[in-house]
C-alpha cells in the first residue's frame, strides 16, 4: 500500500460555502454507500491524472427528504463534474436517497478523500493518506471480505473527528469505524510540536494557531520542540 505524509498532499481548501450532494444514510447499506463513492472516485482519478479535488463529508440530521434523515453531505473542492458524477451514481443505489443539496463549511467537515497523481487518497491516520486501490466493477467478493481489506473514508480521523464534534463516546458513526485508536493517537517522536499542530488544524478544519501541546504545568512547548520531548514531560 502506498502512503504519504498528509503534508506532501496538496489538499485543495476553500474559504467559501461549497455544494453537495447528500445521501440519506439510513436509506442504503455503510458498504454499497461507501464503495460506490469509493469506487466512483478512483475512477475519475485515473481517468485524468492531473486533476486535484479533495472531498469534505458533513455528517448531521437532515429534514431535506421530507422528514428526519441521518444524512452524509458531500462537498468537493474541485471540479464540478466531480459532485455531478457522484450524484449519479449514488442516485442509482437500489432504495438509495440521494440529491443535490445544501452548502456545507470545509471548516465544519471531514477531509475524507483526496484525488491527486491519477489515484484516490483517504486518511489512514491524522498524518498519514494512503492510496485506495482499484476495484473492479464486479470482483465476486462478499461484502465482508472487501469490507476487511480497507476499511474506507480515513475511519479514525472521521471518528475522531465526530467524537471532537459532538462529544459523546456513543455517537453513531453510519458505519465509520475506528479499528485501532493506538494507531490514530500515535505521532513519531522526532516529529515537531509545530508540524503536529498544524496536521491537527489540517485534518479538523481549525483556524491557524488555536491548537496547544502543553505539559502537565499547562504551558504551551515551542514549535520547534519534539513529540518526544512533550512524551517524556509527561512520563516524568
Amino acid at each position: 500500500m502506498t502512503t504519504k505524509p498528509a503534508s506532501e498532499l496538496n489538499f485543495k481548501k476553500s474559504s467559501e460555502a461549497i455544494p453537495t450532494v447528500e445521501i440519506d444514510t439510513d436509506s442504503v447499506s455503510d458498504l454499497e454507500r461507501l464503495r460506490t463513492i469509493r469506487r466512483t472516485l478512483s475512477s475519475l482519478a485515473s481517468k485524468d491524472p492531473g486533476m486535484r479535488a479533495t472531498i469534505y463529508v458533513h455528517a448531521t440530521v437532515s429534514f431535506n427528504f421530507h422528514e428526519m434523515t441521518n444524512s452524509d453531505f458531500i462537498g468537493v473542492v474541485g471540479p464540478m463534474s466531480i459532485l455531478q458524477e457522484l450524484q449519479s451514481e449514488l442516485s442509482r443505489l437500489p432504495g438509495g436517497r440521494s440529491r443535490l443539496s445544501d452548502y456545507i463549511s470545509t471548516r465544519e467537515s471531514v477531509m475524507a478523500y483526496h484525488l491527486e497523481h491519477g489515484s484516490l487518497w483517504v486518511p489512514e491516520d491524522a498524518l498519514t493518506w494512503s492510496i485506495v486501490q482499484s476495484q473492479p466493477e464486479d470482483d465476486g467478493r462478499s461484502p465482508k471480505s472487501f469490507d476487511e481489506d480497507n476499511t474506507d473514508v480515513g475511519d479514525a480521523v472521521v471518528e475522531a473527528a465526530e467524537r471532537e464534534l459532538l462529544g459523546d463516546d456513543d455517537v453513531d458513526l453510519k458505519g465509520f469505524r475506528i479499528e485501532s485508536p493506538a494507531r490514530y493517537r500515535a505521532a513519531r517522536a522526532d516529529a515537531s510540536i509545530g508540524s503536529i499542530k498544524r496536521q491537527i488544524e489540517s485534518v479538523f478544519g481549525l483556524p491557524e494557531g488555536s491548537v496547544a501541546l502543553c505539559g502537565p504545568d499547562g504551558k504551551s512547548l515551542r514549535s520547534d520542540a519534539r513529540i518526544a520531548t512533550l512524551r517524556r514531560r509527561w512520563d516524568q
